[in-house]
């Protein structure tokens, strides 16, 4: 049957379908419409329609519905549809279940109703033509940004209706490393339903792409840092003459070279306030905690930014310990947390910030004992 031919069964007058379609995510230059805006199309023309849907198959694993429309209750009676489609969806791993037969219904009822005409030319399908499929996923990758990938939902699972950005954070207040989703998105779940949903897969694989640019540290600034370390350690150090040869003009040269050293010494302090990941570039995640605990000095724990938590994140540590918020969130403080409940959760990972975490605990039982 021609498309014409379909359209006509749809029609109503004074009705354009095409005012109530959006753009299709993977490719704006297509259009959908929500199945719940189809049925009411449908409804709108056959007021004693009936939609029709039966289990075909459902376990664990999979939901397979079937669906068939009716014009009239008279029609369902004698079992004369108007049209039949099949609709299925398979479940995700433990962890990340789905509304796997909800899916498979929805999937299967639009497809009948798409059948009977109701839908728009050169709509978002699976029954498109091959040409008019949607974005491959090298396409999407090539064009989604990092901003974008974050604010794409998720369509099922524990994180259902979210976006990755809300994902992201609220694992960071449990304790969870957010890879973990991520990497399910990204690798597993394509791998299971080829094909399907690739802007759901763009998304993860851009979002673990920037994750890991922005982690490593290049051994050039690594490099660069040390250096300039060592060269202000340098012009800081002073060899004063012996006191039996020293002269007047010799004694005001020390004295202007001193207060040049301290002038110094006050600046990169200032600076370290006003930068506080500058002087935690010397320590990487992959660095154990227990090395970086013996040579991490108070300050630097204090600069070092936390990566998770609704109140702490990239926040410097030594400003969310006293904070009212994470006071009340944390009953036995942050540092207690983080060295205890956080690592254990987290073994292997957040490194940097368990290691300043320990040293400030540390320095905080030395100065109560004393």
């Amino acid at each position: 049957m021609s498309i014409e031919l379909l359209m006509e069964r749809s029609a109503i007058e004074g009705f354009d379908p095409s005012t109530v379609s959006e753009p299709a995510d993977n490719d704006p230059s297509k259009f959908f419409i929500r199945a719940e805006i189809v049925q009411a199309w449908f409804f709108k023309k056959y007021p004693e329609g009936k939609i029709e849907t039966e289990i075909i198959e459902r376990n664990e694993n999979i939901a397979i519905m079937q669906t068939k429309i009716y014009k009239s209750f008279e029609d369902y009676k004698e079992k004369n549809y108007l049209s039949m489609a099949f609709g299925q969806c398979h479940n995700g791993p433990e962890g990340f279940e789905q509304r796997y037969v909800e899916t498979a219904e929805t999937s299967a009822i639009k497809r009948a109703l798409r059948q009977a005409g109701f839908f728009i030319p050169n709509s978002d399908s699976s029954d498109d033509k091959p040409e008019q499929k949607k974005m491959t996923l090298d396409v999407l990758m090539a064009n989604m940004s990092y901003t974008q990938a974050l604010q794409v939902e998720m369509p099922f699972g524990k994180y259902n209706k979210m976006t990755f950005e809300q994902q992201i954070v609220q694992d960071h207040e449990n304790g969870i490393d957010p890879v973990e989703n991520l990497n399910y998105y990204a690798n597993i779940y394509p791998e299971k339903n080829p094909g399907e949903n690739n802007r759901l897969v763009a998304a993860a694989r851009t979002i673990l792409a920037e994750m890991a640019q922005s982690q490593s540290i290049p051994e050039q600034v690594e490099q660069t840092s040390e250096q300039t370390v060592a060269s202000e350690q340098d012009s800081e150090q002073v060899t004063p003459a012996p006191p039996e040869q020293a002269t007047s003009e010799q004694s005001e040269q020390a004295e202007q070279t001193s207060e040049k050293a301290q002038a110094t010494r006050g600046k990169r302090k200032s600076k370290a306030k006003e930068a506080p990941e500058q002087e935690t570039q010397l320590y990487t995640d992959d660095m154990s905690v227990e090395e970086m605990v013996a040579t991490m000095t108070i300050e630097e724990a204090k600069n070092v930014i936390v990566p998770m938590g609704k109140f702490t994140l990239n926040r410097a540590l030594g400003e969310c310990i006293d904070d009212p918020n994470v006071k009340k969130a944390l009953p036995n403080g942050l540092l207690h947390y983080l060295i205890n409940d956080f690592a254990v959760k987290n073994p292997g990972k957040y490194n940097v910030t368990i290691a300043a975490a320990k040293v400030l605990h540390k320095a905080k039982q030395e100065a109560e004992e004393f």
